[in-house]
């Protein structure tokens, strides 16, 4: 009777090790786990057309120009000169001229500064005054 009762309680552990592992699998399997997203398929890759894919602007040659003038300014800065500072502003895209002198002394100073240095065709848009002195 004793060797019964004890293969019943090691078949009766058996079982209850074999169900706890059966319920530790089922909520592994509900746990998302990190991994590699899985591959796209090739339909859903933007169609390339002359090297450009179909979600791309195509710039015409003015807006070409005037990306690569700004992207070069923005390289250099910040630019300090005797008479006013240029800063890149990363939040709207343009230059922020720092001066002391008043708006138009400003203005035709940073004229000739860009004429000598070959940034004439930034647009004035791309261009933000400050200064204590400048006025409207």
């Amino acid at each position: 009777m004793k060797k019964n009762k004890k293969k019943i309680i090691v078949i009766t552990l058996l079982v209850l090790i074999l169900i706890a592992i059966a319920i530790a699998k089922q909520r592994a399997k509900k746990v998302i786990m990190p991994g590699p997203s899985p591959t796209p398929k090739f339909e859903e890759f933007a169609t390339i057309k002359d090297g450009y894919s179909k979600d791309e602007p195509i710039l015409n040659e003015e807006d070409t120009e005037q990306l690569r003038l700004v992207t070069e300014l923005k390289n250099i800065s910040p630019v300090k000169t005797p008479n006013f500072s240029i800063e890149f502003s990363y939040k709207t895209g343009g230059f922020i001229i720092k001066s002391d002198l008043g708006l138009n002394a400003t203005e035709n100073a940073l004229k000739i500064w860009l004429n000598e240095n070959g940034f004439s065709a930034i647009k004035s848009e791309r261009f933000e005054y400050q200064s204590n002195k400048l006025s409207l």
